[in-house]
């Protein structure tokens, strides 16, 4: 368990700071305390986590402010919503160790207002050992034009693909690539562990290109008009340099993400459906951020054109969601398309929709429904 305590000396601030804040809702103050042992002494942390406010996993967005010996960040949350977190010096690899902690995320879903410290024992991020299983390699790649910054791309070649010479194979190009297979380079919850299902003797044979984000990730993948660029960079771009790399087959083309992932996978259906050579012949949305409707924050990722779009491109499209954390938030953009894609009519897309109210939005999650929705894709994505 974590390490947590109240600091009474600090107490008085603390309610001063959430007194004049709306009683509907929690608010919480993450608190950390660097210990001598690590003999650091940073002058700038940063909090990183699950929401925007926290930098979406960005290691070195949110900074946290230094108030004597501490450095503290106040944020406010509802009361039945939960945070997932970390702290770093600005990288992930000098990732903050806390006290009596196991490396993993910190978790706080706290029903009132809250103070929380957290003891950090070193700033070091240990290499864990490779989870990857069967032919998994990366590629450094960059933007020709220059507009993105370069990244990684994490590959897996299915069982058996240096020995059948003549197989072609789909391929499916999957957002946030660095959490997909191997925990060295996960920045989130864990890896979805594709490669661990596809090497499985009841898996099909598919290639899987993760594409890493950068630190401009929202941009790249919910902003419609910033985002252009990386948009046409993976298709222009990275397609084409797989395509002449590997054994694939041009016409069963994929795009997937979960939560600002997903809605990019969906901008791609809407712009490159099944058009050219750079087509794409079916999508996976997993906890797609399609549309958010609270008071704090409002936006809608394309929904509109959908909607009121006729005919539907002929793209298949798989969406799920689950009915906790962030996911409450999602249900209201997944439930509004589907609704208007119309049941038994040749009017509408080929489309799966999957609900499951007692998943989270996280890799735990995405890991356990990546399976059924792959071989659902694989499966419709020629009709």
């Amino acid at each position: 368990m974590n390490k947590l305590c109240i600091n009474f000396g600090r107490l008085w601030l603390f309610m001063l700071m959430v007194g004049a804040m709306s009683c509907s809702k929690s608010t919480i103050t993450v608190e950390i305390q660097v210990e001598d042992t690590s003999g650091l002494k940073p002058d700038s942390v940063y909090i990183v986590g699950n929401t925007p406010e926290l930098g979406n996993w960005n290691p070195a967005i949110t900074l946290m402010e230094k108030v004597d010996d501490y450095y503290v960040f106040t944020l406010e949350m509802k009361k039945e919503e939960s945070i997932e977190f970390k702290f770093t010096l600005g990288d992930w690899a000098k990732e903050g160790m806390i006290e009596n902690g196991d490396g993993g995320n910190i978790v706080l879903s706290p029903k009132t207002d809250t103070s929380v410290v957290f003891s950090v024992k070193s700033w070091h991020r240990p290499e864990p050992t490779s989870t990857a299983v069967g032919n998994v390699f990366q590629w450094n790649v960059a933007d020709p034009k220059g507009e993105l910054a370069p990244r990684k791309l994490h590959i897996y070649l299915p069982k058996n693909y240096e020995r059948d010479s003549t197989a072609t194979y789909p391929v499916l190009y999957m957002m946030d690539g660095q959490n997909l297979f191997d925990e060295r380079f996960s920045t989130s919850m864990g890896e979805w562990g594709i490669d661990e299902y596809l090497e499985s003797d009841t898996a099909s044979k598919v290639i899987v290109v993760g594409v890493e984000n950068s630190v401009n990730r929202m941009e790249e993948y919910m902003d419609y008009v910033k985002g252009k660029p990386f948009r046409e960079w993976l298709a222009h771009f990275i397609f084409p340099k797989v395509d002449s790399a590997f054994r694939t087959d041009t016409n069963r083309r994929f795009v997937g993400g979960s939560s600002a992932g997903g809605a990019l996978a969906y901008m791609m259906r809407r712009e490159y459906g099944r058009s050219g050579r750079n087509r794409v012949d079916g999508v996976l949305c997993f906890s797609p951020a399609l549309y958010v409707n609270t008071e704090e924050d409002q936006y809608s990722i394309f929904l509109a054109d959908e909607l009121e779009s006729r005919p539907y491109p002929r793209v298949p499209i798989y969406f799920d969601i689950g009915g906790k954390g962030v996911d409450r938030i999602l249900l209201e953009g997944t439930e509004m398309l589907k609704k208007h894609y119309p049941e038994n009519s040749s009017a509408s897309p080929v489309y799966k929709y999957v609900v499951d109210l007692n998943d989270d939005h996280n890799e735990t999650a995405w890991r356990k429904r990546f399976p059924a929705a792959l071989e659902w894709l694989l499966a419709n994505d020629r009709n």
